[in-house]
C-alpha cells in the first residue's frame, strides 16, 4: 500500500510541475489571466489604455504594503503581515511557500485593506484559489477565516473561494477596501463580497445578513429589469462606495455614499450600479475614490477621473481639501484640481493617480505628471503626504524631500503613508507614520517621517524600473513556485552594452544559465550598464530561489512549449 501511495504522490507531483511549466507567463514573470494582461501598464510606464491599466502592482493599507516585484514574486512588509497574521514584518519578505506554508499555486493577484492601526487583512489569488490572512473581518466576513493565520478560504461552498463558474484565470482585477472585495472577470462581469448591504449591488438594503455577507453577488444595474453590470474594465472604491469604468467609457457607481456628478446631493441608498455623468466625452484612463472616516459626521466619498489626455477631475467630499480646487467646498459636479491657486492652471498633464483607497480614514491623493513630478493634497495625518500635519488638509503641492528635478516612476498612497519609486534609486521612498515595520527598514521604530526618506529597502516593482532582464522560454518551477536545480534558462538584458555577473551555484554560457546546485539555495544575477539620466553605471540584480524538484521524465519536459517570453524587469542601483 505504501508503495502504491508513493507512486501516486510522485505522479501527482509530476503532473503539478507539468501544469506549472505550461502556464503562459506575462510581464515580470507573472502568470497572465486575461488575453490583454499588461502588468507593465503601470506608473510612469503606463499608456493611455484604460482597459489594461494595472492598478495594483503597488498596494498599501494603513501600515502594510505588498508589491508585485520585477523579479517574479510578491513581497510584503509591515504591520501584522507575518504568516500568523499578528506579527510584523520589518523588511520586505517574499510571499512564497517557505514563508507562508499554506500557500499553493502560482500567485496571480495580491491585495490589502484596513481600518486604521492593527486592522489590516491580506487577500491572495493563486492558480488554486483565494487565500486570506491577518485581521479577521477587515475585508471578508470574520467567519470565512478560522484565524488570523495565512490560509486557503472557502466561500459559499466553493473551495477556490471564487464566485460559481469563475476560475482563477478568469479574474482580471481584484479590488479590496474595508469590509468589501470586488472582482472583475476577463469578460467584464463584476462580483462583490461585502459586509455592507448596498455595496453588494443587487438591491440589498439595511443591515446585511450573515448569509449574504458570506457569499459573492453579481452586481446589477438600476436600469429597467435590473440587468447585470457587464463589460467593465475596472472597479475601484472605498468603504461605502464602488465605482466602475465600462469599456464604452461610461461610469457607474453604487453603495451607501454615492454621487452621480450631475449636481445632485449625496445619496445614502444606491443599492444597484447607476449611470453617472462624465466630466466630458474624452476617453478615460483611470478612476479612483478616497474617503475620510476621521470625521464621521461629515464623511463623504471623493471620486477621481483621469482622462487619457491628462486632464484630471474630482467630485464629492472636500472637508480636507481632497478635491484639489483650493477650497473645502463639497462638489456635486465634476471640477478640476489646480496646481497653484483656486484660479491657477488646471491639472491637464497628469499621467497617474493614487488616492488612499484601501483604508477608510484619511482622504488624500498622490499624482504623477507627464514630466514624472509628484504632487499631492488632502488629509495629512501623521505626515502621510509629506506636507506637514495641518488639520484642515493641504492644497496641491510637492512633498518634502522631493524636487522638480526628481523623476518619480511610481507612487502609492496608503492609509497613513505615501511611498514612491525614484529613477536611479533602488530603495523606495517613504513618508508618513513609521511603525511596526511599515518602512521596511528592518526596525520597529515609531515616528512620523516628515519628508521623504530612502533609508528603507530595495524593492523592484513591476513596471517601475529602468533596466530590464528577460527570461526566454518557460521556467521549470516546483509546486511551491521556486526554480528547480538542474534546469537551464535563457537570460538577456536591456539596454545593451552592459555586463553580467553571478554568484551561487550556476554557470553562464552566453545567454544560457544553468542551475547546478542541490538542495535549497539562491543564485544572484547582476547586470551592470551605463543608464541615461543616472550618474555613473546602474546595476540590476535578480535573485533566483531554488530547490530540488521531482521532475517529469526528460522526454516529457522536452515537449513543453518554450515559445512564450517571461520578461523580468529589474530596478536600478546607482554605483
Amino acid at each position: 500500500m505504501n508503495s502504491i501511495l508513493s507512486r501516486i504522490n510522485i505522479l501527482f507531483t509530476c503532473l503539478f510541475i507539468s501544469f506549472l511549466s505550461n502556464l503562459t507567463y506575462s510581464q515580470c514573470g507573472f502568470q497572465s489571466t486575461c488575453s490583454n494582461t499588461n502588468y507593465l501598464n503601470f506608473g510612469m510606464g503606463s499608456n493611455n489604455d484604460g482597459a489594461t491599466i494595472e492598478y495594483d502592482n503597488f498596494t498599501s493599507s494603513f501600515h502594510s504594503t505588498i508589491v508585485r516585484t520585477a523579479t517574479g514574486t510578491y513581497k510584503v512588509w509591515g504591520e501584522d503581515m507575518a504568516n500568523d497574521g499578528t506579527n510584523n514584518l520589518l523588511s520586505p519578505t517574499e510571499l512564497i511557500q517557505t514563508n507562508y506554508p499554506a500557500l499553493t499555486g502560482a500567485i496571480l493577484k495580491a491585495n490589502l485593506a484596513s481600518n486604521s492601526i492593527n486592522k489590516a487583512q491580506g487577500i491572495v489569488l493563486t492558480t488554486t484559489g483565494l487565500f486570506a490572512w491577518s485581521t479577521k473581518g477587515s475585508i471578508i466576513h470574520a467567519d470565512i477565516t478560522s484565524s488570523s493565520q495565512f490560509q486557503k478560504i472557502t466561500i459559499d461552498g466553493n473551495t477556490q473561494g471564487l464566485p460559481s463558474g469563475v476560475a482563477p484565470l478568469d479574474v482580471k482585477m481584484i479590488f479590496t477596501t474595508y469590509q468589501t472585495m470586488a472582482l472583475v472577470t476577463c469578460s467584464g462581469d463584476v462580483y462583490v463580497i461585502t459586509q455592507n448591504a448596498l455595496n453588494a449591488g443587487v438591491g440589498l438594503t439595511g443591515t446585511i445578513s450573515k448569509t449574504n455577507a458570506m457569499k459573492w453577488h453579481r452586481v446589477t444595474t438600476s436600469d429597467a429589469g435590473n440587468p447585470a453590470l457587464t463589460n467593465i474594465v475596472s472597479v475601484r472604491g472605498n468603504k461605502n462606495t464602488l465605482f466602475a469604468l465600462k469599456n464604452d467609457g461610461t461610469l457607474w457607481t453604487w453603495g451607501s455614499e454615492t454621487y452621480l456628478g450631475d449636481n445632485t446631493n449625496l445619496s445614502t441608498s444606491r443599492s444597484r450600479a447607476t449611470l453617472m455623468s462624465k466630466p466630458n466625452s474624452n476617453a478615460i484612463k483611470m478612476i479612483g475614490v478616497t474617503r475620510d472616516d476621521d470625521n464621521n459626521s461629515n464623511s463623504k466619498p471623493t471620486y477621481y477621473v483621469l482622462n487619457s489626455d491628462g486632464n484630471l477631475y474630482s467630485l464629492g467630499g472636500n472637508n480636507f481639501k481632497q478635491i484639489g480646487d483650493w477650497t473645502t467646498t463639497e462638489r456635486k459636479s465634476w471640477v478640476q484640481p489646480r496646481y497653484t491657486s483656486s484660479t491657477g492652471q488646471v491639472m491637464n498633464n497628469i499621467h497617474w493617480i493614487s488616492p488612499n483607497e484601501h483604508d477608510i480614514n484619511y482622504a488624500s491623493i498622490n499624482v504623477l505628471t507627464k514630466d514624472s513630478i509628484n504632487y499631492n493634497w488632502g488629509d495629512a495625518s501623521g505626515q502621510m503626504i509629506g506636507r506637514g500635519t495641518g488639520t484642515s488638509g493641504y492644497d496641491p503641492g510637492i512633498p518634502g524631500g522631493i524636487t522638480l528635478a526628481n523623476k518619480i516612476l511610481a507612487v502609492e498612497t496608503g492609509g497613513h503613508t505615501s511611498m514612491l519609486v525614484k529613477n536611479c534609486e533602488d530603495n523606495f521612498g517613504y513618508v508618513g507614520h513609521r511603525i511596526n515595520g511599515s518602512m521596511g527598514d528592518g526596525t520597529t521604530a515609531s515616528t512620523n517621517e516628515a519628508v521623504y526618506t530612502f533609508t528603507t529597502a530595495v524593492v523592484y516593482i513591476c513596471g517601475a524600473t529602468t533596466v530590464e532582464v528577460s527570461i526566454s522560454g518557460t521556467p521549470t518551477l516546483s509546486p511551491g513556485g521556486l526554480y528547480c536545480n538542474g534546469t537551464t534558462i535563457d537570460i538577456t538584458a536591456t539596454p545593451s552594452g552592459g555586463t553580467f555577473s553571478l554568484t551561487g551555484a550556476a554557470t553562464l554560457s552566453g545567454n544560457l544559465m544553468t542551475f547546478t546546485g542541490t538542495g535549497s539555495n539562491t543564485v544572484n544575477v547582476t547586470y551592470t550598464v551605463p543608464a541615461k539620466g543616472c550618474s555613473g553605471t546602474v546595476s540590476a540584480t535578480e535573485v533566483f530561489t531554488l530547490e530540488d524538484c521531482l521532475l517529469a521524465p526528460k522526454a516529457n519536459r522536452d515537449n513543453v512549449s518554450t515559445s512564450e517570453n517571461t520578461p523580468v524587469n529589474i530596478a536600478v542601483t546607482t554605483n
